[in-house]
């Protein structure tokens, strides 16, 4: 019995890990996508227009980036200076901000004209 309940977590254990795979391989083609997108209308010169309907969304999808960088930058250097200071709550505070950052990215892509290729 022992043996199944093992097997049976191997599997599931499986099935979580492809599934972030999946998961991460869609947001990153659906990302790119919408960058793609964005460079179109820049070049065509509908951005302005689009920026400034969706600007809220526009500022924190930025803010929220910038300081998932500042965690993750932070966290290298102090990791580097080998602070005494609790340096881990940084990581605590990254994926949170990554991943605030990346819905508000798919809420605007998601807005983005569909006339546009």
């Amino acid at each position: 019995m022992n043996n199944l309940h093992l097997s049976l977590l191997k599997i599931y254990f499986a099935l979580y890990i492809s599934a972030i795979i999946i998961g991460i391989i869609f947001i990153s083609k659906t990302l790119n996508k919408y960058n793609q997108r964005i460079a179109i209308m820049k070049r065509v010169g509908s951005y302005t227009e689009w920026a400034k309907e969706n600007r809220m969304l526009l500022f924190f999808a930025k803010l929220f980036d910038y300081a998932a960088v500042f965690c993750l930058t932070g966290f290298i250097f102090l990791s580097i200076a080998k602070t005494s200071n609790d340096i881990s709550i940084l990581i605590g505070l990254l994926f949170p901000f990554l991943f605030i950052s990346i819905a508000l990215h798919l809420i605007l892509y998601l807005r983005l004209p569909k006339n546009q290729n």
